[in-house]
């Protein structure tokens, strides 16, 4: 279901929006060990992963584009994905304000895959 609306930040500030209602998302992770976590099994770090996935528990709440918009998170479902691959191209996933000045985007490529 898409929704329009204008959501209101503060007394005298909203923007319009367009919105999914009910959304479920299928997310796969990976673990990538850092020079911190190197000589460190990977299996220990998945298993850390599992336990805060199945209590729901995160060192900052997940968010959907912006911080209006906080996403929960549980354990895989039986719900069947929908049968469709798509590539959605490069999206902007964070602007940085280094102390320096002036502004760095980061990026990442987006894709829209079944799950196997």
């Amino acid at each position: 279901m898409i929704i329009l609306t204008g959501i209101s930040c503060t007394a005298n500030y909203s923007h319009p929006s367009m919105l999914l209602r009910d959304v479920q998302y299928r997310i796969r992770a990976q673990v990538v060990l850092t020079e911190r976590g190197q000589g460190g099994r990977e299996e220990k770090y998945r298993e850390q992963m599992r336990r805060r996935v199945d209590k729901g528990a995160c060192f900052a709440q997940p968010f959907l584009g912006c911080r209006e918009f906080s996403a929960s998170f549980g354990p895989q479902t039986d719900t069947v994905p929908i049968a469709r691959d798509e590539d959605l191209g490069v999206m902007l996933h964070s602007i940085i304000y280094p102390a320096s000045g002036g502004e760095q985007y980061r990026w990442f490529h987006a894709s829209c895959a079944r799950a196997c």
